[in-house]
């Protein structure tokens, strides 16, 4: 997930920032993020439970949700970011916490993938096969492999730029999979309860359109600031430069 390689410079919300060193381990509070997480599927496949009893209808609506779930902190660690650079400092935490957001995610599918694991044993046919399965199956690697690098001792062998080259790949491609779940089904429905149909994918759909909108307008942002400056400015710098501006 997100770590620059071998350095860290990590924002204060002061303006200042400081120079941290990836963990080659998981850390406690690596636990907390990741056990969270999977504790959140755990609990959503619970509440469909609930809802349904057991059996299939429960275990789709559990697939379902925890899919959505999966989601959240893999859209933060994606833009996270890219929204402190454009809307400064408010959103400083989230771009420090990137990284936690990439394990949450990671433990949150994994407890998504686990229910796929069940849906595949007890289903007569298979929803997913061919290269669609592949192609989302591919995006789970991705989501490991990643996680795997995140620790400093890959990373820093991997050198910044590769391991840069890497997380970009296989980001974009974990949210290009996201969007194929997403988007299809926002813009043909096929099923008369349209009201629930909406909720259910609409703004999942709308927050995998946007994130790569705000990558790319935090590095026009960047590439601006540092052409006048000479220098890559952070989120602290971008943020006071608006509030002056708003100031005159």
């Amino acid at each position: 997930m997100p770590n620059r390689a071998v350095e860290t410079k990590v924002l204060q919300r002061d303006g200042t920032s400081k120079v941290t060193r990836p963990p080659t381990k998981p850390e406690p509070n690596d636990w907390f993020w990741m056990g969270a997480a999977f504790a959140g599927s755990f609990a959503l496949a619970l509440l469909a439970v609930t809802i349904h009893g057991v059996n299939f209808k429960s275990l789709i609506l559990a697939l379902r949700l925890t899919g959505r779930w999966s989601f959240l902190p893999f859209w933060l660690a994606y833009a996270g970011g890219a929204m402190a650079t454009l809307f400064g400092r408010t959103f400083v935490p989230l771009a420090n916490r990137r990284r936690q957001f990439g394990l949450a995610y990671a433990a949150a599918l994994s407890g998504h993938l686990g229910l796929i694991a069940i849906f595949y044993l007890r289903a007569s046919h298979l929803p997913l096969s061919g290269k669609l399965l592949f192609f989302f199956l591919t995006a789970a690697c991705w989501t490991y492999v990643l996680t795997l690098f995140s620790f400093g001792g890959l990373a820093a062998k991997l050198g910044a730029a590769n391991w840069r080259a890497l997380r970009f790949v296989g980001m974009n491609y974990i949210l290009y999979a996201f969007w194929s779940d997403f988007g299809p089904a926002t813009f043909h429905p096929g099923t008369s309860d349209t009201l629930v149909h909406t909720l259910a994918y609409t703004p999942f759909a709308l927050m995998a359109l946007a994130a790569p909108l705000l990558a790319v307008g935090a590095f026009v942002v960047r590439r601006w600031r540092t052409s006048r400056t000479g220098h890559a400015p952070s989120a602290d710098t971008l943020a006071t430069d608006r509030s002056e501006a708003r100031a005159s």
